[in-house]
């Protein structure tokens, strides 16, 4: 009996310890982020570098700092606008929910910076915020680049089981959240077995912990895609580059291959054996891609 109330007592301890010790990450966490950024109008950005302007509009599970991050893990050179979508970090949801909001958005932050026009680069779920963005305002847009990113051929297709467990387990709470980051940080460093990419991994994913911070903005996206009905690629008229993996598990391939062939001009580059992580693990191919599409 004594036994097992010792084992207990001593368990007790450990999820305490273990408990505060994620209270004290997501605190930090959260200082780091805010420190990074500033608003403007109630919009989250960071900028960075002089150049050409290159908008970065980030993917789900974060916010400013993976535009910054993808910024430094392609090397871009070029002055780095990196808001915050809205319901992301800082960016209040009622800013603009519609893709078409979303875009306006991004227009007024260019004028508030005094950027006549800029690139734009999107990532995963920002896919189609910078496909509207094109769409509406094409005089402000200097040219496209779709990043593994989300395109309308999306909605016809059925996500995988896994990732609708994961989806719901992301919000289920900061704290599991926080179990599920540590684990999957130690599995992909341990699969992975490259220390510059470890680095490159914790570098993009950054931000992924505390989901408090991000889960507005992540649902509105799903609301967004779910809804679309349509969208006139056909109409667009900016230079236009994709780059996606061939083993993309999270947005098919087929996606990507479906929006190139439907906007005039575009051109695609595909990354052999490349996953959703591609701006982790082929940072200077796609760089030198990017690189290549400004120049």
């Amino acid at each position: 009996m004594l036994k097992r109330v010792l084992i207990g007592l001593a368990g007790l301890a450990m999820a305490t310890v273990f408990y505060r010790r994620y209270r004290y990450e997501k605190e930090q966490v959260l200082l780091t982020l805010r420190a990074g950024s500033q608003l403007l109008n109630g919009v989250e950005f960071a900028m960075q570098g002089k150049g050409k302007p290159i908008l970065i509009l980030h993917g789900g599970f974060g916010g400013y700092e993976q535009g910054l991050a993808t910024a430094e893990l392609l090397g871009l050179d070029g002055r780095i606008i990196a808001p915050s979508r809205p319901g992301y970090r800082r960016t209040g949801l009622a800013n603009g929910r519609t893709l078409s909001e979303q875009a306006q958005i991004a227009c007024q932050l260019l004028d508030q910076l005094g950027i006549e026009s800029a690139y734009v680069l999107a990532i995963s779920a920002g896919g189609l915020s910078a496909l509207q963005f094109a769409l509406n305002h094409p005089d402000r847009c200097a040219g496209l680049i779709l990043l593994s990113a989300q395109g309308p051929a999306l909605t016809a297709m059925r996500p995988a089981a896994y990732w609708l467990w994961l989806m719901r387990l992301f919000m289920a709470g900061d704290f599991p959240l926080w179990v599920v980051f540590k684990i999957g940080m130690w599995a992909l460093i341990r699969l992975n077995g490259n220390q510059r990419q470890e680095g490159d991994f914790a570098k993009f994913w950054a931000g992924f912990f505390p989901g408090s911070d991000w889960q507005a903005g992540l649902l509105n996206d799903l609301d967004q895609l779910l809804g679309l009905t349509g969208m006139p690629l056909e109409n667009i008229r900016v230079p236009t580059l994709l780059i996606h993996g061939d083993q993309d598990l999270i947005v098919s391939y087929n996606v990507a291959l479906d929006t190139y062939g439907r906007i005039p001009h575009a051109h695609i580059v595909t990354i052999p054996g490349g996953t959703h992580l591609i701006v982790a693990t082929h940072g200077q191919e796609i760089g030198k891609a990017v690189e290549w599409f400004i120049s």
